[in-house]
């Protein structure tokens, strides 16, 4: 029986069906640490009907990625994807990142002549911006683009995405200062447009204007790796904060607002003295968040910071000293910050203590990384997580693995400690010591774990 690529099944398709096949092709291929993507122009070599379906499809063009290195065939597929995705919303991943990079800022392979160039390309369609995610090793380049779009862009109406990292941990160091010196000042994001469709916002060793940038309305807010003298003062930060009532995730990762700096002004245009703030001392109630990541370099800080803030809806926790990132081979006591946390939770019988600022009792999932602290305090710790079912471990010491096992203490539920608990996900611990637990938990008549999973990274 003669064979004709007519009769071929997948001919039969309905035209809706094989463009979301071609979606799924490219969605499947893309990885962010993959510099080499499937372009949707393949889908045109095959046949005319292929060519017409992709084609047709405007988001199937959509997505543009450039990384290095920049070649002349990168910048083809780029404008070729600008052009057929139009009127389409666009999302742009630029991953700048080098490798063999050498620590020096000077002798990067991508400066701001390259970034000025990849700009220059992306400008003219910032009407169709949705997503915009741009990593970086080094600072000149995030100068250029954060200068060049501010000068430029005067609307920016589908943009719900902006995710800018400077990807050099380094400079979250305790004592560290932002460089380079000369390109400090702060910049706003878009010329400080009102972005009105922004909801989620990374900023990953990248500041911006704090108080001429429009942070309103966000659902999603992270800052991480950033240099202390950069951060917001604690006023401003709580006028951005104020403004996106609905936030539901937030990320501190390093350095958060600087608790010994006031603003320039308190919001009324008189001066506030150093050293003094006109919210500092209230609570900053954060009522729709339910997802809380805490990085810290410094415990005295970390401490003074979470006894801002309430959080009466929050549902995830994850917890990370931070010097165990930048510096892996230190190990410190972080029995302060666990400590604070269960003493809000024992004494939220006080008025000072209304509402459980961080309710331990109400986490449902909590993460832990590079958290070291004693026996008794991760004892103290899980015996107030009550509702816990779902529990990561990330080089934390054998002691937080020891005390799963540990019974309960006047607690109104016999048994162990995080009785619901549910999943164990244990990376660079020791197995033996996660098997010896599982065990105990059991005997102890705990309720049996659905999933343990013991990973050994590097």
């Amino acid at each position: 029986m003669a064979w004709s690529l007519t009769s071929s099944p997948i001919h039969r398709l309905p035209d809706e069906v094989l463009s979301h096949i071609f979606h799924l092709c490219l969605h499947d291929d893309f990885d962010e640490s993959n510099d080499q993507h499937l372009s949707p122009r393949i889908f045109t070599k095959i046949c005319k009907r292929w060519t017409h379906v992709a084609l047709t499809n405007k988001s199937l063009w959509s997505n543009v990625t450039m990384s290095l290195p920049l070649t002349p065939a990168q910048f083809i597929e780029t404008n070729i994807r600008l052009l057929r995705s139009r009127p389409h919303p666009i999302d742009i991943h630029l991953d700048f990142r080098d490798p063999l990079w050498d620590w020096d800022e000077e002798t990067h392979s991508f400066g701001v002549a390259e970034m000025s160039t990849v700009i220059r390309t992306l400008l003219p369609h910032v009407d169709r911006w949705h997503k915009l995610i741009v990593l970086t090793d080094t600072w000149a380049p995030i100068f250029c683009l954060l200068l060049t779009i501010g000068c430029v862009a005067d609307s920016a109406p589908v943009l719900s995405t902006i995710s800018l990292s400077r990807c050099n941990a380094y400079f979250a160091a305790k004592g560290e200062t932002f460089t380079p010196k000369c390109l400090e000042a702060p910049i706003k994001l878009f010329g400080g447009i009102h972005l009105e469709r922004l909801r989620h916002l990374s900023l990953v060793g990248v500041h911006v204007d704090w108080t001429g940038s429009y942070l309103a309305n966000l659902q999603q807010l992270e800052l991480k790796y950033h240099a202390s003298n950069v951060m917001p003062s604690i006023d401003q930060f709580v006028r951005i904060l104020d403004s996106c009532p609905r936030l539901n995730t937030l990320s501190i990762i390093g350095w958060g607002p600087r608790l010994d700096v006031a603003a320039e002004s308190n919001g009324h245009g008189d001066k506030v003295p150093h050293g003094q703030h006109s919210r500092s001392t209230e609570v900053i109630g954060l009522e729709c968040l339910t997802r809380f990541a805490f990085g810290f370099v410094d415990v005295e800080y970390a401490v003074g910071l979470l006894s801002l803030f309430r959080f009466p809806a929050l549902q995830r926790l994850e917890l990370e000293d931070v010097s165990s990132t930048i510096n892996p081979f230190e190990e410190r006591d972080c029995s302060a910050i666990l400590k604070f946390v269960t003493g809000n939770r024992q004494c939220n019988d006080t008025e000072e203590n209304e509402a459980q600022r961080l309710p331990l009792d109400r986490i449902t999932s909590l993460e832990l990384r590079g958290i070291c602290a004693s026996f008794d305090t991760f004892v103290a710790f899980f015996g107030c997580a009550m509702n816990l079912e779902h529990l990561i471990l990330n080089q934390t010491n054998e002691e937080a693995i020891r005390s799963l096992g540990a019974p309960t203490d006047g607690s109104d539920i016999p048994g162990i400690v995080c009785p619901c608990l549910r999943t164990l996900h244990c990376q660079n611990v020791d197995e033996e010591v996660v098997g010896n637990t599982v065990a105990t938990r059991h005997v102890a008549g705990g309720r049996k774990l659905d999933v343990v999973i013991v990973e050994q990274n590097g």
